[in-house]
């Protein structure tokens, strides 16, 4: 990571424009002509984002094998959101997961004077139940000790009730290794899981296993913040319940890691900007599949006992009232009193 911009880089890479645009502009028919057109808009991209650069930026390079990688990363994008914005004469930002709004706020490029407006969910809130298990660590250095509590937990969830269920995790690692002990423990539950790298057809298969009237339970595996985590919509009884293991904090990396340094000298809120608010916001996406219309019902899984405390807690939607869960009984107490199950 450097913070002074790849100044000897944008003389070479002008050369190269204009050497390129110039055969290009020759029409030349050959085998390679598409990929060097491609890498020629790759480039004007290139320089166009190095002419905004400015101290809200950071040079990233990675070797990759034997070939050097490098990004120009922004860090804070309200300066470049800020001009773009006085270029019209009002702008709309509207989102069921923008929370917290003084983080959207600041990040946006907001004024003062802009108004924030929260409107209240217009689906009736007895068609949706909140549960949270606040007994089980799901930090990476606990996660082998808690996986048997963890499926516990998910067994409690859609045994009760037969339908579609939807399972969220923090990485493919955690995904894959309590798939394989939930397969053990319970192998006549039919499952599916997401891969890394899925196409549209993949995509497609795997939200069409989740269908109308299905006969038996499904289970499907996905990842937060993945294609799974949002824009999707299973409306109606194509989804009983989603279950969100971890509280979808990013993963350490040296993009986040300068993101929480500049905001702890901004305003002293680093971790919250760097992991907190992103995760969060993941953890909404994705029990915001359960309810997508005023017909819906569904329950929805918390499991992590660091929901329970304030921090988090406190960035959950407010009009959720959850049900506090310390073991799998009350669990499977809840479902059957939400579904009027016997």
């Amino acid at each position: 990571m450097e913070k002074e911009a790849p100044d000897d880089l944008y003389p070479l890479l002008r050369n190269f424009l204009f050497s390129a645009g110039k055969w290009l502009g020759l029409n030349v028919k050959t085998d390679y002509r598409q990929g060097l057109l491609e890498l020629y808009r790759e480039m004007m991209g290139f320089l166009r984002i190095a002419a905004g650069y400015n101290e809200s930026y950071a040079t990233c390079l990675e070797t990759v094998k034997n070939d050097l990688r490098l990004k120009l990363f922004c860090i804070d994008p309200s300066g470049h959101l800020k001009e773009a914005m006085k270029r019209s004469k009002a702008s709309l930002f509207f989102s069921a997961t923008m929370t917290p709004l003084n983080y959207f706020h600041k990040i946006f490029g907001c004024s003062e004077t802009v108004q924030q407006i929260v409107i209240p969910s217009p689906f009736p809130s007895d068609n949706f139940c909140l549960l949270i298990s606040e007994s089980i660590s799901t930090l990476y250095r606990d996660r082998h000790r808690t996986k048997d509590d963890v499926v516990a937990d998910i067994l409690a969830m859609v045994k009760q009730k037969q339908g579609n269920y939807l399972l969220f995790f923090p990485s493919y690692q955690y995904m894959a290794m309590i798939h394989s002990l939930f397969l053990s423990m319970q192998p006549e539950v039919k499952t599916i899981i997401q891969t890394s790298g899925m196409g549209k057809r993949e995509r497609d298969d795997f939200l069409s296993m989740f269908v109308h009237e299905n006969h038996k339970t499904l289970v499907g595996f996905a990842v937060m913040g993945g294609v799974f985590g949002e824009g999707i919509d299973l409306i109606g009884d194509r989804l009983s319940g989603v279950v969100i293991v971890g509280v979808g904090l990013p993963g350490i990396s040296p993009e986040r890691e300068m993101i929480r340094k500049y905001f702890e000298k901004q305003n002293r809120s680093g971790f919250e900007y760097a992991y907190l608010y992103p995760g969060i916001n993941r953890v909404l996406q994705a029990a915001g599949r359960l309810i997508r219309s005023e017909n819906d019902r569904g329950i929805a899984l918390l499991v992590d006992q660091r929901f329970s405390t304030f921090p988090y807690r406190n960035l959950l939607h407010r009009e959720w009232n959850p049900i506090r869960i310390k073991e799998p009984g009350q669990i499977a107490t809840a479902v059957k009193r939400f579904w009027g199950v016997r």
